[in-house]
């Protein structure tokens, strides 16, 4: 999992993923054995709701534009660069 993951939380709205979530994380809690120091106990419990919840709701899917220019051919590509020698023709104020 990434450090961002994005869940999708509108299905935690209905009652059956609401009790099939909190039966899942105490399930997943008492999985772990008990840790001596705060730290561990914290990384116990983020990783326990971190996996209840891909279990539970699941992960959001991403359905993002694409950014850039999809058709690249020889004609751009002459353009672009004759583009950019006559840009770096343009003498400049000083």
């Amino acid at each position: 999992m990434s450090l961002y993951t994005k869940y999708t939380y509108y299905k935690k709205k209905e009652e059956s993923i609401q009790r099939l979530y909190q039966q899942r994380l105490a399930k997943n809690l008492s999985e772990y054995p008990t840790a001596s120091t705060i730290d561990e106990k914290w990384e116990n419990i983020k990783i326990a709701i971190k996996k209840t919840a891909n279990e539970a709701i699941g992960i959001k899917k991403k359905y993002g534009k694409k950014k850039g220019l999809r058709i690249w051919n020889e004609e751009i590509k002459k353009f672009r660069l004759k583009q950019t020698n006559s840009l770096s023709k343009i003498p400049t104020k000083t």
